[in-house]
């Protein structure tokens, strides 16, 4: 039976230390180095376990570090003491299994292996995907064309054959349509649809869906305030390969 309040196996604060000094961070407040650190490290690592299993642990405070911004002046990095990345790093390990499991999908902040510029990217993913089905549905309702829905298989490929990053959709999409009586609706000719006309449609939904989540705040870090407006004119302006 644990005489402590919370149960936290040395072995993970061992984990926890390790991480940290493989990381090398620089000290904090208390100006002790991880070098400091390990002259006394099985009493420093046995006093945050006792701490944190007796819950009588208290973060010291952070070192205010300026540093440069990209777009000039200074921002502050808060610098946590090395004991305190190791208490830190021990929570994490401790609570990071369990939490994972009830986040949502598109929940992206303070996340393993996520951030915001994938968060951006998953979002124009679904305009991608949304945008080519309006155009490709649109053009199946028409009834001058087909009449009738579309089926429609679509593969994301973000890269292109020189690896360079080239966002895509690989389309299989049905030879015909289904009308509303039941009767299938061949395609006419050799294409299934004028490749021009499909080009401008596509180009007005998918320029009009980011116009709209720009709106929204869903695309707000992409760039710097006016200038997405400018891309998306000058989007306009170009012909799209479809």
């Amino acid at each position: 039976m644990s005489t402590k309040p919370f149960v936290i196996p040395k072995r993970l604060i061992w984990e926890a230390y390790r991480r940290v000094k493989a990381n090398r961070g620089a000290a904090g407040v208390d100006a002790v180095s991880i070098e400091q650190f390990d002259e006394n490290r099985n009493g420093n690592l046995y006093r945050i376990w006792n701490r944190l299993s007796s819950g009588s642990y208290f973060p010291p405070a952070v070192k205010a570090v300026p540093i440069p911004k990209k777009s000039g002046g200074e921002r502050m990095l808060g610098v946590p003491t090395v004991s305190d990345r190791i208490a830190q790093t021990a929570v994490v390990l401790a609570l990071e299994p369990d939490l994972e499991r009830v986040f949502h999908p598109d929940s992206y902040g303070y996340r393993p292996g996520r951030s915001a510029h994938d968060a951006l990217a998953r979002e124009i993913h679904r305009l991608l995907f949304q945008s080519v089905w309006s155009t490709l549905s649109a053009f199946g309702q028409d009834p001058k064309r087909l009449g009738g829905e579309l089926g429609m298989t679509a593969v994301l490929h973000t890269w292109g054959q020189t690896l360079t990053q080239h966002v895509h959709l690989h389309c299989l999409v049905s030879g015909g349509a289904l009308r509303n009586d039941g009767q299938w609706a061949p395609s006419k000719g050799n294409y299934l649809f004028p490749v021009k006309a499909l080009s401008v449609r596509f180009r007005g939904y998918m320029v009009a869906a980011l116009r709209q989540a720009i709106d929204r705040g869903e695309l707000s870090r992409v760039t710097h305030p006016g200038e997405v407006d400018r891309v998306l004119v000058d989007l306009m302006q170009v012909s799209w390969n479809v």
